[in-house]
């Protein structure tokens, strides 16, 4: 199936997006109903084993809040495909992934919920047991709730009994038996699948999300969850535990079952208590006196592990405050993304963020904005949200989180969110910010541009460089670039130390994509940029890519020299790069050519390409996989075809 596809006069085809249980997944468009859906291949190796119309038309007539709707199956000459609900977000997995760690109190909602779709699914009049029960397979939604997805192989009692999925980590005992036997050629009918091998995956996912450990690492021995040192209640555990037992007869009988423990977890509580409690009191003096040396040990190691955890915290704050600066680019909030999901996965500070709760915003905080300025506009929106749980009195995270949600068109919750930001005290200077960044994100970059300056004249300190940040993006958008410029240059003169060269920087950026776009005033821009580059190199603060820009707007103005020169000082701060030789090369060809015939000597093209081609081949590349070196390349072809070069 390829994209642009349109299957059974229907669905578009828009892209590939995973693989499910017995096929391929597609996203895909509904022509007539505007909405978005996901179409399933059916894997042919597999046809001959699932009754697909029967559980199709199983799966047609469930309705649940917490399961995707069926809308269709199609047979077709090409194979058998089923057609259900689109559901935005992530999937558990996702979260697992990247490190994240959930409260007792969300753990327990979703808990719930999953207990509520599985007691619906297996309650039907013909028992519908997933048979697959994941992180993978729990999408969470944009409003936070679960959706349990992934049915093509799930049994109903009595047809495909003998298809069974297995995800080992969270596959139940006689899931693995079972499959086991069908694997090896016996018919495994002696071995019950039922509602508890659900409940057994259900609380191994859950297993996961308290321990940090795959469940299937400890299947022969697993250790339960009430023996292992983590931030929850010996309540909840003692629940995983019992969904986990090996026995199917030891387990919740029923996911209803299931969910009366959750809602009675005090009962849990003082059970867990009186099964694990500790109340032996060592004999003798000796005995006592070890105790308090290893108490004392104990504190003193806390205190260390707490100055390692508020340094490390420290450092990543104030990284993140540098990187995220008004013209930070996509690399800078890659770094700060990155550094602090692995802050928050570090495995030594999980019970220390849990008790430090503003910290832990802090840290999410900082991620969201950088998510925010990389425009993955989910996980900003996802961790700004679980940072104002933690802290929810910092009217900063509810300003960006109205500017995120404006960003998605949820111009509703857009004003509520800005409006808690007043009420917890955001001023009115920032709320005019706020509102120049909305008309910003949402396209309006003339209003967003009068709105932004607005706020800048009124505003002192960080405000001004944020609001003259937007406004100069504002224009720029709209092809303003001599208004861009002028602000530009007026922060610049405005400012002091790094902030002042961030504006010197994106003063030259300004010139040299008016350069680009070979607006009239060319000449004007190409010398203002070139003397916005130099002033940066005499300051230290310039980057490869700010030469290699100084040298397009040298060469641009006709200042080969200059451009030789520049290329010279890069090579000696950058002694591994092609691109550097390769450039000479390219200027010494076309100083060459613009020679007389009788005088043209392209010995220093060679020289430089041959260079180029050795540092380009240490990198184990190929040279036809860089457009340049290509190039280069068949320039050399051409000048050895005619004599030129021996």
């Amino acid at each position: 199936m390829q994209i642009g596809d349109i299957l059974n006069h229907t669905y578009r085809i828009l892209s590939p997006i995973g693989q499910g249980g017995l096929g391929t997944i597609y996203l895909a468009y509904h022509e007539n109903l505007q909405k978005y859906v996901v179409v399933k291949k059916i894997r042919d190796q597999v046809m001959d084993l699932v009754n697909c119309r029967l559980e199709v038309d199983i799966l047609k007539s469930l309705h649940h809040q917490y399961l995707p709707q069926v809308y269709d199956f199609i047979q077709m000459s090409d194979g058998v495909f089923t057609v259900m609900d689109y559901i935005p977000g992530n999937d558990m997995k996702y979260y697992l992934d990247h490190g994240w760690q959930f409260s007792e109190k969300q753990l327990c909602l979703w808990l719930r919920q999953l207990c509520e779709v599985l007691e619906y699914l297996h309650s039907q009049k013909l028992p519908v047991i997933h048979c697959d029960i994941k992180p993978a397979n729990i999408m969470i939604t944009t409003t936070g709730d679960i959706c349990l997805i992934d049915f093509n192989i799930s049994l109903d009692g009595e047809n495909n009994k003998d298809l069974v999925g297995v995800s080992s980590e969270y596959a139940a005992p006689e899931q693995i038996r079972k499959a086991r036997a069908l694997m090896s050629g016996l018919s495994g009918s002696e071995i019950k699948i039922d509602p508890r091998t659900d409940i057994y995956s259900l609380g191994a996912v859950f297993y996961r999300l308290i321990s940090g450990q795959s469940p299937n690492e400890r299947r022969e021995n697993r250790i339960r969850l009430t023996d292992i040192v983590h931030p929850y209640s010996g309540a909840l555990a003692g629940i995983i535990d019992k969904a986990m037992m090996n026995d199917p007869a030891r387990r919740f009988k029923s996911a209803g079952q299931f969910m009366e423990a959750l809602d009675h977890m005090e009962e849990w509580s003082h059970t867990w208590k009186r099964l694990t409690a500790v109340g032996r009191i060592a004999d003798g003096a000796m005995a006592l006196l070890s105790l308090i040396l290893v108490c004392l040990m104990i504190v003193g190691y806390k205190n260390m592990v707490n100055e390692q955890f508020f340094d490390a915290y420290e450092t990543y704050i104030n990284t993140a405050q540098v990187l995220y600066s008004p013209m930070a680019d996509g690399e800078d909030f890659v770094i700060v993304q990155e550094e602090g999901l692995a802050l928050l996965n570090d495995s030594r500070w999980t019970k220390l963020f849990n008790k430090n709760a503003v910290e832990k915003a802090n840290v999410l905080y900082s991620v969201g904005q950088a998510a925010l300025g990389a425009e993955d506009y989910i996980q900003a929106l996802t961790c700004m949200e679980k940072a104002a749980e933690y802290n929810p009195v910092n009217p900063d995270i509810y300003r960006d989180i109205a500017i995120v949600r404006a960003v998605l068109l949820d111009f509703e919750q857009a004003d509520i969110c800005l409006n808690k930001a007043r009420a917890l005290g955001l001023p009115e200077q920032e709320v005019a910010l706020v509102k120049a960044q909305i008309a910003y994100v949402s396209g309006d970059d003339a209003q967003a541009y009068t709105l932004a300056v607005e706020a800048a004249e009124a505003a002192d300190g960080e405000l001004v460089q944020r609001a003259a940040a937007l406004a100069v993006n504002a224009s720029e958008r709209l092809g303003n670039y001599s208004e861009c410029l002028s602000f530009a240059k007026q922060m610049a003169a405005g400012t002091r130390g790094p902030q002042a060269m961030l504006w010197l920087q994106k003063c030259a950026e300004l010139c040299v994509k008016a350069v680009a776009s070979e607006i009239p005033e060319a000449t004007e821009w190409l010398n203002e940029g070139i003397n916005c580059y130099n002033q940066l190199i005499e300051s230290g603060y310039a980057g490869h890519d700010d030469y290699n820009n100084l040298i397009y707007l040298y060469e641009k103005s006709g200042r080969m020299k200059d451009c030789l020169d520049m290329l010279l000082k890069m090579e000696l701060m950058y002694p591994e790069s092609y691109e550097i030789p390769m450039q000479r090369s390219y200027i010494y060809y076309r100083l060459e050519n613009d020679r007389p015939l009788a005088e043209r000597d392209y010995a220093k093209v060679l020289d430089d390409y041959e260079k180029a081609v050795d540092l380009f081949q240490s990198s184990g590349k190929d040279i036809s996989s860089d457009a340049g070196m290509a190039q280069l390349d068949s320039i050399i072809e051409q000048l050895r075809g005619k004599g030129w070069l021996e």
